[in-house]
């Protein structure tokens, strides 16, 4: 199944109750969503379980049933409510799980004089070819993940993302990509084409190191409604 997001007042307006309403049980963690831009979204799917009485598939704060749904070679957006601390925050959670290697963190946006820029930018990418290389290699176990940040290569960010993944395809590795939603400046910048990250991926999961996560489908076509 093809998830797409809908916002919160098409959510409000088929149960009868008001925007403010939905967006409430989004902070508190009550249903799961996500922030790209001024306003929260949910799932297809959610919504659809909200209007039968049903509890959100695959909404749990137990992450082990969800992982276990996992395939070799599948490639994961990681879509973090919060920003850079909130992540780091996640990722430790996978790492605790005992089955995550994970990566540097990308570093800072260029800034500055050119020849600075210039380094940065160079770092990025050697970063990216680095872990391009690490997810062509085989996995010891099929357990062992490799965990990576959606990093700051502007342009560049989708194709990189395309290699991770095909990489992680061929070498059946099970990759995590993490974007905090709310950004930082200083670390992981919003990629404008969301929905190109999303169909870069074949799955998307809404992680939350003190709350309830949600896993869902990005298969070859799915989008992000109302997101270009």
């Amino acid at each position: 199944m093809q998830e797409l997001f809908v916002g919160v007042s098409e959510v409000a307006e088929r149960l009868g109750v008001s925007s403010d309403t939905v967006t409430r049980w989004c902070r508190q963690g009550r249903i799961p969503g996500i922030k790209p831009g001024r306003d929260w979204r949910v799932p297809a799917s959610v919504a659809e379980d909200l209007l039968a009485g049903r509890p959100a598939r695959f909404w749990t704060a137990d992450l082990e049933p969800q992982l276990a749904r996992l395939h070799t070679s599948d490639h994961v957006l990681v879509l973090v409510p919060g920003g850079v601390k909130e992540a780091r925050a996640f990722r430790g959670v996978l790492l605790e799980m005992g089955k995550g290697t994970a990566t540097p963190e990308p570093p800072s946006p260029p800034v500055g004089k050119l020849f600075a820029q210039a380094m940065l930018l160079a770092g990025a990418r050697a970063l990216a070819r680095r872990e391009v290389s690490i997810a062509e290699s085989p996995p010891a176990s099929p357990s062992e993940w490799l965990i990576r940040w959606v990093g700051r290569l502007g342009t560049e960010t989708l194709a990189t993302e395309s290699s991770v993944a095909r990489a992680a395809e061929d070498a059946g590795r099970v990759i995590f990509c993490l974007l905090p939603l709310s950004g930082d400046p200083d670390l992981v910048e919003h990629d404008p084409d969301l929905a190109g990250l999303v169909e870069a991926h074949t799955h998307i999961l809404v992680g939350q190191a003190h709350g309830r996560s949600w896993l869902g489908s990005a298969r070859a076509g799915a989008r992000l409604a109302g997101v270009s």
